[in-house]
């Protein structure tokens, strides 16, 4: 398992889309903080590391599907051949790919730490509810790695996987309350997802797809 995951990881980190999202995420908080570094002067308007986070998390609800898409996309007949090669069960390459995924994603949302710690620091935040306010982002790369994997397998097509996952994401990102425990409904949709695109894939992957011809 460690052999594949680590296969993945290569293949991920190898991939330019990989460090285009990370440069763009970087740069667009960056610019966040230099631009509204003290919140957007709106009636009604949150504090400046309210409109942050929910800027971080709409961001990443658009980047981190878009990167996993580009950066995993395996084909049905891919995994077949990799699961024959390696004598490896369906469910252990699927595991390998979402870990691999999940691993990537959490260092892409936490690329941007020294600028998170720097608003944190504007907005006379306390560490506590900063890094409280983090464990949504990391359920949300979680969420995008599942359902990534799931999806991936089911529609092979990077662009359909793109946009059922990117729209769940959004969804989730814009209308979820701001608050740690939004993290242990995200989880609980991951683990589901894994699960049944687990059971779903264990006959589907063993053969090669028909062509029909």
């Amino acid at each position: 398992m460690g052999a594949l995951i680590w296969r993945d990881l290569t293949v991920i980190t190898r991939t330019p889309a990989f460090w285009v999202s990370a440069a763009l995420y970087v740069a667009a908080l960056t610019a966040f903080v230099v631009v509204w570094g003290d919140g957007v002067p709106v009636v009604g308007a949150q504090s400046s590391w309210q409109q942050f986070t929910m800027a971080q998390r709409i961001l990443l609800a658009v980047l981190l599907p878009w990167t996993a898409a580009r950066c995993s996309a395996s084909s049905r007949r891919e995994l077949v051949w990799l699961g024959a090669i390696a004598a490896k069960r369906p469910s252990a390459l699927l595991c390998a790919k979402c870990a691999a995924l999940a691993v990537s994603l959490l260092a892409l949302a936490f690329s941007a730490l020294p600028v998170i710690v720097l608003t944190q620091q504007i907005g006379a935040g306390s560490p506590t509810t900063a890094a409280l306010d983090m464990v949504p982002v990391a359920a949300l790369a979680l969420l995008v790695a599942g359902m990534t994997t799931a999806m991936t397998v089911v529609l092979e097509a990077p662009i359909r996987v793109w946009a059922v996952t990117g729209g769940v994401t959004l969804v989730s990102a814009i209308f979820g309350p701001p608050a740690p425990h939004v993290a242990l409904l995200w989880l609980a949709v991951f683990g589901t997802v894994a699960v049944l695109c687990l059971r779903a894939m264990r006959s589907t992957l063993t053969y090669l797809p028909e062509d029909g011809s």
